[in-house]
């Protein structure tokens, strides 16, 4: 398939969310308004992004994801970003909002905690340290954990420092080690623990720490009264302009409605502080323009189009570099197919559909040793 299509690099047709994610295909508008929602986040009271993207199965949202992580890491009108994508998972109905505490430490890793530690204490060091220590961080505990997980600590201690940090629960004479007089047992402390890594990730690195959480509808499994209070104030915190300017996130959800999004995630008093305008669908295609723009923006990526342009002048093929492998009545007519509703009333025109559908064709087409796809595929796809 690959040497029959002319594609680039790919086997077969398809993106990548992580190695594609330089380019967002077809949806110029819903881009442009995702890139100026980043841009003017920075400079805002918020300080840092606070999204929120929902959109059906299939709609392209972990694509989105490392899209926005791409732009960020690339755009010289942001500041500098540590940009860290992470699928929050299963949860259980139980699931507090320690779960998700612990998935920003470790995403954001050990070693990377450990070098800002250390960047602030060399720049520190002096007899008023312990003076300084304690301006900078308000929370004894959090001080004296971070001072050990420095390259000053010892093996063992920078362990259960980072145990700690994460929230998992130490003995007693473990805390001592560190010292610290208790665990984080609380929500706020965790957040008090998170902006406080945030805050040395701004001052010693200049850089903003952004999570993306893909599959954010998992907080649906929180369903234990006590469990969800915990997530429902933590994210209220984090999305809270007037508490947290160190640290961003975006979160992606799958829902086909806003009504569908997780409770969690209704709830009014953290939509109001994420805000209507960071609250953004990503929806099906618009109709037959929006499909056939997105269909020749992937080909365009996929296809090598000088080895195309060959292939249709050797074989004199009836088509064009611009709609090639389809022919172009045959391209018109798997647009107008991908816009209809499915056998079971649900649309086609996502990119997940629209790229299966694009390989059910080339493989037909292959088979048959077509090195089209024509009217005849199109036919055969809309049968099936």
């Amino acid at each position: 398939m690959k040497e029959w299509f002319c594609l680039k690099e790919k086997d077969y047709f398809y993106i990548d969310p992580q190695e594609d994610a330089r380019v967002y295909f077809g949806r110029q508008e819903l881009q442009q308004r995702l890139r100026e929602t980043l841009r003017n986040s920075f400079m805002t009271k918020a300080g840092v992004p606070k999204i929120l993207v929902w959109g059906p199965w299939g709609g392209g949202k972990t694509h989105t994801l490392f899209h926005i992580k791409y732009f960020l890491e690339h755009d010289t009108e942001v500041p500098p970003c540590e940009v860290i994508y992470f699928d929050l998972g299963p949860l259980a109905s139980r699931s507090t909002y320690g779960r998700l505490h612990r998935m920003f430490m470790e995403t954001l890793g050990m070693e990377t905690v450990r070098g800002l530690a250390n960047d602030l204490l060399s720049s520190m060091v002096g007899p008023d340290l312990e003076d300084r220590l304690g301006r900078y961080f308000p929370n004894p505990n959090i001080g004296n954990a971070l001072r050990s997980l420095s390259y000053g600590g010892s093996a063992p201690q920078s362990l259960l420092a980072w145990k700690w940090l994460c929230g998992e629960n130490l003995r007693e004479d473990q805390q001592r080690t560190l010292p610290a007089t208790k665990n984080l047992t609380g929500e706020g402390e965790l957040i008090e623990a998170a902006l406080a890594v945030g805050k040395l990730m701004r001052e010693t690195r200049k850089r903003r720490i952004i999570y993306l959480v893909d599959e954010a509808e998992q907080l649906n499994s929180v369903t234990n009264p006590d469990a969800e209070r915990t997530f429902i104030w933590s994210i209220r915190q984090l999305a809270d302009e007037t508490v947290n300017r160190l640290i961003g996130f975006v979160f992606a959800a799958t829902a086909r409605t806003g009504e569908e999004l997780p409770t969690i995630l209704q709830r009014e008093e953290i939509r109001s502080r994420i805000r209507d305008p960071n609250i953004i669908a990503i929806e099906h295609f618009g109709g037959v323009k929006d499909i056939r723009n997105f269909v020749v923006e992937l080909l365009q990526a996929l296809v090598d189009r000088k080895k195309a342009e060959q292939e249709i002048q050797k074989h004199s093929l009836p088509t064009t570099p611009e709609c090639y492998p389809f022919t172009e009545d045959a391209l018109d007519q798997f647009c107008e197919f991908l816009n209809e509703p499915g056998a079971t009333g649900q649309l086609r025109s996502l990119p997940r559909e629209i790229i299966g559908a694009i390989n059910d064709c080339a493989v037909r087409a292959y088979r048959a040793g077509e090195r089209v796809i024509d009217l005849h595929q199109i036919e055969a796809q809309r049968v099936e």
